[in-house]
């Protein structure tokens, strides 16, 4: 398992967005340089748990493309093992479903070669619970370990996104279901003191550098703005369909709809008294994925106004973990009238997938047919059960390993890296939004001041003495059109006066004579 993961982080690697991925990596590079301060208004330079791994590993081995993902890849390997080696003490049926299901599930394993923060709260929350779990069930002592753990991984992954507060409303079930029944105490006494003194470290850096205990949240706040997955300023007629179907939509576009639907059966069972018998290793699970689904459909983003989380498949992947062990229980325990359900489920899924033009419908269909044959099957063997989930569960990232590029990446560097590195002349480089955003670090955010980029959408001023280059990625300006943006017309058909420098696959790089020529074929 852990050998197919490092074969897709290394084959299935497309490049990066040029947005959050590379502003993570600028910060990284800029705390090897000692030039890092926190005193930024941008939510992305206060996810240190993001970046600052990714320095560690600058500071080692260098910038490259392998080395900024390198710590995605390692989180997601942490999930797994957690999942695998935490759940084999209890049941070696219930380790091997949970970490099939979590790691090839489509979207988490995406996200192993890149630069988000997701993937990484996902491990530290994992993480976390899975002691919190234990901790329960240990040897006196070794509380004080487990709770420093317990309070450790937690300040991580705060450290890393404020998606791990989504989280709290379970511990608090924890908490006051032990102090009811007066155990654990300890545990919990050593967790709170000692994640009192890490946050209080926490914030007095704050404090020290920019004045403000609390500057990060006065960051977040103030970062909110409209945009076409946010709900801020929007009527509440529209924040509707997101609190209703849209996340539905969600989890079956993404796929995350796989461990959802194989652990309702679960989750629909799950009473009242449950809530207080936490000691059920069932019921912990069940309790904890219940209250992640209601934080993530429901729970605010913003303490001043009404914003659910927008539906970005990646912002769901911490309940991945959870929800995987969850289905692994169910499916272990399933009677036939379970895996009839499973059929219509995912036969279901597949027909409104279809209808609605998703690709996942082809990954349902195949899980549709595993369960139905389940149903005629007489061997209660492992693997005859396990081993075909594992191989249906293997199609989607073994096709995006081998399908074509996404974005070009490969090509869009070796233009940058082959035609615009010299050190002579004075050149202007007109790009896309996207990669205007990102260019830096094709230089490993070392500027050359010979080269200077600008947007595609703005003027070059008339006056202008040196060389006009236009980089163009068709792969980028395909999604123009998404956002309402007009293609421009050099990005559909070669201007007969330009020059061509480079150009493979949906990249092409232009030499342009002058602004007068480059302004006749902006329109």
């Amino acid at each position: 398992m852990a050998g197919f993961i490092c074969c897709y982080w290394y084959f299935a690697f497309d490049g990066f967005y040029f947005f959050d991925d590379t502003a993570y990596s600028r910060y990284a590079w800029e705390a090897t340089q000692g030039k890092f301060l926190l005193k930024q208004n941008d939510t992305f330079a206060h996810r240190i748990g993001v970046f600052l791994p990714v320095a560690l590993i600058y500071f080692l081995a260098g910038i490259s493309d392998y080395t900024t993902v390198l710590w995605p890849l390692l989180v997601f390997l942490g999930s797994a093992c957690v999942l695998f080696f935490g759940l084999r003490k209890y049941s070696t049926s219930i380790a091997l479903y949970a970490v099939v299901i979590a790691g090839l599930n489509f979207y988490p394993i995406f996200f192993c070669n890149k630069l988000y923060p997701d993937s990484v709260v996902a491990f530290f929350t994992l993480a976390a619970t899975y002691v919190l779990w234990n901790a329960r069930y240990r040897q006196a002592g070794k509380v004080f370990l487990q709770a420093v753990a317990f309070s450790s991984l937690l300040f991580a992954a705060f450290i890393t996104k404020e998606t791990v507060v989504f989280y709290l409303p379970f511990y608090l079930i924890v908490f006051f279901a032990d102090l009811k029944k007066e155990r654990n105490l300890k545990f919990w006494d050593y967790s709170i003191a000692f994640g009192i003194f890490l946050l209080g470290v926490y914030f007095t850096s704050y404090y020290v550098q920019t004045g403000d205990f609390f500057y990060r949240f006065k960051v977040i706040q103030d970062g909110h703005y409209p945009f076409a997955m946010s709900y801020y300023q929007k009527p509440f007629v529209e924040v509707i369909p997101r609190l209703t179907y849209e996340p539905l939509l969600m989890f079956l576009t993404s796929e995350l709809a796989i461990p959802l639907l194989i652990g309702l059966p679960l989750l629909v069972s799950l009473k009242k008294k449950d809530f207080s018998n936490l000691d059920e290793f069932e019921n912990f699970w069940k309790v904890l994925c219940l209250v992640l689904l209601v934080m993530l459909w429901f729970c605010s983003t913003s303490v001043k106004f009404y914003n659910p989380l927008s539906l970005q498949p990646r912002m769901y992947l911490l309940i991945v973990p959870p929800l995987s062990i969850l289905a692994a229980v169910a499916i272990t325990q399933a009677d036939k009238k379970r895996i009839i359900f499973y059929c219509i489920a995912f036969a279901l899924s597949a027909v409104i997938s279809y209808l609605l033009h998703i690709n996942s419908y082809k990954v349902y269909s195949a899980l549709a047919i595993y369960f139905t044959i389940l149903i005629f099957l007489n061997s209660s063997a492992l693997c005859y059960k396990f081993i075909p989930l594992l191989i249906v569960l293997l199609v989607h990232p073994v096709y995006n390993m081998l399908k074509p590029t996404d974005t070009d990446y490969k090509n869009g560097k070796e233009a940058v890296t082959k035609f615009l590195m010299g050190n002579t002349g004075n050149n202007l480089v007109v790009v896309d939004e996207q990669l205007l955003s990102g260019y830096p670090y094709y230089y490993k955010f070392t500027v050359n001041p010979h080269y200077q980029y600008i947007s595609y959408k703005k003027d070059i001023p008339a006056n202008y003495i040196g060389t006009i280059f236009v980089l163009i990625n068709k792969k980028t300006f395909k999604y123009y059109t998404v956002l309402g943006d007009p293609i421009p017309a050099f990005a559909i058909k070669k201007p007969p006066v330009w020059t061509t420098v480079f150009e493979k696959g949906d990249v092409v790089l232009y030499k342009v004579k002058s602004v007068a020529d480059f302004e006749d074929y902006k329109k």
